[in-house]
């Protein structure tokens, strides 16, 4: 296991500085898209994103969460985690091939709604290649670096939509969603960059790395088929309802849902940061001394207070600030974003749930809270 040398206050400042920035500019970008698309176009795209989600939550496989845990306690070589990403993530692009065009021939969708829904998959593959990388810099006590090149997607998504803004273009699904892909790509690359960087000769366990690919495989064998049970039930619980909403109301009621979603996911977005950047540390067999132990338990109380403050505003400052921002255009939101708002705290909290249970590898029990 590597040394802990990251410091906690300035590595979770630095992600809570990046991921506010980076959230700034989300907003904006989707704020955009809310006013520039029609609500029938928004759907589509919303509904894009509800599919692709659930497929990179699904097909995930629990690589990302088991290789944090793994190379927080064990030595690998880059090589071998490279190519047990490719083994496990070559097979997850075949699947989502071939379940989009068993989509397209059933549904029969416009082309606009099937090349929107291709380009999103795809956006979202890249970022299961991304959250690989992640894995890698985490675990190198790259924190900060990850969370600087976070921002990457996201401002390069802002400035495209801003200059067909600036320029008094039509946004169109077929611009949206070739903008996504090609800032995802981006965003791929440079984490591909930095992780070729950040590759230290030091670490070697001593095996070949044939025997060392095997052993990690086979760890992820033993430990990914329960986490991909969770991620399953997990990614039903996130974006089911949007799904449900689309086939029995409308794309236009779903434009309405995922509004009041993506309030509610500013306050998730705050908690799920904290989380993440602990879980390597949680997943540490020294998370219990008396230096990480104590300072992991104070993150935790700060934590619950600041999840009950945020949703507490949010229910009574976030329907003015969407009729402030986007009129009546989307009034059947306002009473979603009080629904929603009311669990949220209890939603943030699980948040905190969620990566504690995995840096103690209890995910089948967790499966059983999610259902």
């Amino acid at each position: 296991m590597l040394p802990f040398r990251e410091r906690i206050g300035l590595t979770l400042l630095v992600a809570y500085l990046s991921v506010g920035l980076s959230q700034v500019a989300t907003q904006i970008f989707f704020l955009l898209v809310f006013q520039l698309l029609p609500v029938e176009a928004v759907g589509v795209y919303t509904l894009a994103i509800a599919v692709a989600t659930i497929y990179a939550y699904v097909m995930d496989l629990g690589l990302t969460t088991f290789l944090v845990g793994e190379l927080s306690q064990h030595s690998y070589r880059l090589a071998t985690v490279v190519w047990a990403v490719v083994i496990v993530r070559l097979p997850v692009a075949v699947l989502g091939g071939l379940g989009i065009q068993l989509w397209a021939l059933l549904a029969r969708p416009a082309f606009a709604e099937y090349q929107i829904m291709v380009l999103v998959a795809l956006s979202y593959f890249l970022q299961l290649l991304e959250l690989s990388a992640i894995s890698w810099l985490q675990v190198q006590q790259q924190q900060i670096a990850v969370n600087l090149l976070s921002m990457v997607m996201p401002t390069g998504r802002l400035l495209g939509m801003l200059f067909l803004y600036w320029r008094g273009y039509e946004a169109t699904l077929y611009y949206v969603g070739w903008l996504v892909f090609l800032t995802q790509s981006l965003s791929a690359l440079c984490f591909l960059a930095v992780t070729l960087s950040n590759s230290p000769a030091t670490i070697k366990s001593g095996l070949l790395l044939q025997d060392e690919l095997r052993q990690l495989l086979q760890g992820f064998w033993l430990r990914g088929r329960k986490l991909t049970v969770m991620y399953v039930f997990v990614a039903l619980q996130a974006r089911a309802d949007w799904l449900l909403v689309s086939g029995l109301l409308s794309k236009v009621a779903l434009a309405n849902y995922s509004l009041g979603n993506k309030v509610l996911e500013i306050a998730m977005l705050l908690a799920g940061v904290g989380a993440r950047t602990t879980f390597p540390w949680l997943s540490r067999t020294d998370a219990g001394d008396s230096f990480l132990g104590s300072r992991l338990a104070l993150i935790r109380r700060g934590f619950i207070l600041l999840s009950v403050l945020i949703c507490i505003g949010l229910f009574y400052w976030s329907p003015v600030l969407i009729t402030l921002l986007l009129g009546n255009k989307y009034e059947e939101a306002d009473l979603v974003v009080k629904m929603l708002t009311l669990g949220g705290a209890i939603f943030m909290l699980n948040q905190y749930l969620f990566y504690t249970v995995l840096a103690e590898k209890l995910e089948r029990e967790y499966s059983g809270i999610v259902i």
